[in-house]
Parts: structure tokens; C-alpha cells; sequence
């Protein structure tokens, strides 16, 4: 699934970098990889400031076009898609978030309709249900009527999140979707993204500083270091020190938290 040049998968995957990579001003920003995003399942992007992750993050989301190879949505060239149609399978969240001036939070989830509706139709009453909906699924609905800019941080990206889900994108690409929350909503945040792979069939690419946030709610993680793959597998297999120390360069410890067998990270005296 992850590597600089792993096998396809048997099945066209949501959405594919094969053999991608960028460049910006001669200096190469992410070397090639070869990433596949499954349905079902909540993949982590870790590694260092700088290391290329919303890079990575960009180009899955068509935000960056790749220097070498391709991104392929549900197989074909994302290229050639027009913008609606990719945002009615892709839906992304920049690490930051734009300002809403002027918008109550129900109109800023109603956006997520936008690839839906064009720019002429007017919103059905499965629209309108949608974001009633998503505001509810995100803990959003009592700010309905308030103005974006006057909510808290946390509180603007739980509404930014429910204008993705209104979206009902396949795939879900987040940048550090929890780094203005405090950690109960950072647990509400991701358990979200978690439900909606499993329950929806969801692909959900999700950047974060986290370590443990990462090992708890993700399936799989990649891990990033001077725009190279330095690791990619399962959870377990990258949080255990020998490959913490190859993404990081310190020494830390790995135990088990006996009752929910969590991996806790901790620096080495």
C-alpha cells in the first residue's frame, strides 16, 4: 500500500500517487513514492517540520500538481477531471484555515454541498438535511447561527470538518486537523474520522505532530523525513524506538498501556 515503489493493488484504490514526487525552485521538496489510499481505512502522515508532509498532503488533494509521476483517482488521471467532479470524490482541509467573514457556521457547512448543486441550482431538501446532518455528526449544531469568525479555534475547525463531511467526498485529506484543539476534541476529532472510514467506507489521510494520536487512530502510518519515505506499515510497526529514532533522531521508549494496549511514546532520559 505504502512505499517509493510498491505494487499496485489489486483494485483501483480511492485515490493513488504512483511514483510522484516535487520540486519547487530546484530544490526537490518530496522525492517519488508510489501511496495508495484504500477505502476503510485512516492512514497518518508523521515526521519533522519541513519533512514534506502537507506537500504530500497538497498533491493528494490536487492542490499541488506533481513535478514526476501521477495522481490517479479511482484509477484515471486526476488531471483530466474537471474540479467538481474531483471534489465530489476528494475533499481537503488545509493545515490553515481560511477565513469566513461574514458566514454563519450553517453557511459555511452549506458550502460543502457546492460540488452537488453548481453554481445555479438551488439547495433541495437533501441538501439542507446533509448539513443539518454533518453539523450534528461534528458537535456543531448549537453554533449554527453564529458567525465563523466570532468561534473559538477549536471550535472553527469542528465546523470546517463538518462542511467536509456535507461534501460526502470519498476521501478525506486533513493537515493537522486537531492542532487548535484540546485533547477532548482531538479524541472527538479523530474518533470521527475513524467512524467514517468504518461506517462510510471512507479513505481518510490525516497529517499530525501527535505520535500517540497517530498510533491510536490510525491504521496505517507513513512517516516522512527531508521529503523521503522513511517508514510505512501498520501502527505497531512504527512505534517501536528503532524507527522513531530513524524518523526523529532522539532516543524514545515504547510501552504498552495495559488496559487499552495502546503504544505510549516517551522521550529516553
Amino acid at each position: 500500500m505504502i512505499g517509493a515503489s510498491s505494487a499496485r493493488p489489486a483494485a483501483p484504490a480511492l485515490l493513488e500517487l504512483r511514483d510522484a514526487g516535487f520540486r519547487a525552485a530546484g530544490e526537490t521538496i518530496l522525492q517519488p513514492l508510489t501511496l495508495a489510499i484504500p477505502a476503510g481505512r485512516v492512514l497518518g502522515v508523521i515526521g519533522h517540520n519541513g519533512s514534506g508532509k502537507s506537500t504530500l498532503g497538497r498533491m493528494l488533494a490536487r492542490q499541488l500538481l506533481p513535478s514526476t509521476g501521477r495522481l490517479l483517482l479511482r484509477g484515471a488521471p486526476a488531471e483530466r477531471m474537471a474540479a467538481r467532479q474531483f471534489a465530489r470524490e476528494v475533499a481537503y482541509l488545509p493545515q490553515h484555515i481560511p477565513a469566513a467573514a461574514g458566514m454563519t457556521v450553517q453557511e459555511l457547512v452549506g458550502l460543502g454541498r457546492y460540488p452537488w448543486l453548481g453554481a445555479f441550482r438551488s439547495p433541495t431538501r437533501e441538501d439542507r438535511d446533509r448539513v443539518r446532518e454533518s453539523m450534528a455528526t461534528t458537535g456543531v449544531a448549537d453554533l449554527s447561527t453564529r458567525l465563523v469568525d466570532t468561534l473559538s479555534g477549536g471550535e472553527r475547525q469542528r465546523v470546517w470538518l463538518a462542511m467536509l463531511v456535507a461534501q460526502q467526498a470519498h476521501s478525506l485529506i486533513l493537515d493537522e486537523p486537531t492542532s487548535a484543539l484540546d485533547i477532548r476534541h482531538q479524541v472527538s476529532v479523530l474518533g470521527l474520522l475513524r467512524q467514517l472510514a468504518r461506517t462510510q467506507g471512507v479513505g481518510v489521510v490525516v497529517i499530525l505532530h501527535d505520535i500517540y494520536m497517530a498510533g491510536r487512530y490510525c491504521d496505517d502510518i507513513i512517516a516522512l523525513r527531508r521529503g523521503r519515505v522513511v517508514a510505512a506499515g501498520g501502527r505497531e510497526e512504527i512505534l517501536a524506538p528503532d524507527v522513531l529514532r530513524a524518523i526523529y533522531d532522539i532516543e524514545m521508549d515504547v510501552m504498552i498501556h495495559q488496559a487499552s494496549g495502546d503504544r505510549v511514546v516517551c522521550l529516553r532520559e
